[in-house]
């Protein structure tokens, strides 16, 4: 059935070992997939800390730290990978344009897609709050936070044109106010 439907199949054997356990059990390979795996469970769990750690600054910065070298360590662990070929390889995204020479899979060009409608849904909410906000050293605290995001989604589009990634739907530049600002607070 794999042949049926063009599926590679599992490694052949390796030869002998001398190892006194099975040469397949624990081979290199699925010892660095199996250590990218945890890093990565790891790095999940760094950036859940940093995320809901709002209330201690100090504590907020030591995580911050340590997550550096952490991202360091994942990314040479994932270029090591790369270069033994043991880092499975998703499908090829078919509609690169064809003077582009760098290729992307359809993984990244999901993330891609999805960082930038996440970034749309922000900019479009925080307007919303821009409207109600009471306080003036908050709106320009929200004003910020927009121009942030702007930069962030031409550099998403930017990567999403050259890749010929079709863009989503932007939201809409008019909205409607809320009609009383007195139900949501600051």
């Amino acid at each position: 059935i794999m042949k049926e439907f063009s599926i590679p199949g599992p490694d052949q054997y390796r030869g002998p070992s001398k190892w006194a356990g099975n040469p397949e059990a624990f081979r290199d390979e699925f010892i660095a997939i199996n250590s990218l795996t945890q890093l990565q469970s790891r790095l999940h769990g760094m950036l859940r800390a940093i995320r809901v750690c709002i209330n201690n600054d100090r504590v907020r910065k030591v995580l911050l730290k340590m997550i550096k070298p952490e991202l360091d360590h994942v990314e040479l662990l994932v270029n090591y990978l790369k270069l033994k070929g043991w880092l499975a390889t998703p499908p090829l995204y078919p509609s690169t344009p064809p003077d582009v020479t760098e290729i992307i899979d359809v993984t990244a060009v999901g993330k891609l897609w999805d960082h930038l409608t996440f970034r749309y849904d922000n900019i479009w909410l925080t307007k919303v709050f821009r409207e109600v906000v009471h306080d003036g050293d908050f709106r320009i605290i929200l004003e910020r936070g927009l121009d942030k995001l702007a930069k962030q989604v031409e550099v998403l589009e930017k990567e999403c044109k050259t890749f010929g990634i079709t863009l989503p739907k932007r939201p809409a530049e008019v909205f409607i106010t809320p009609s009383s600002s007195e139900v949501i607070d600051d």
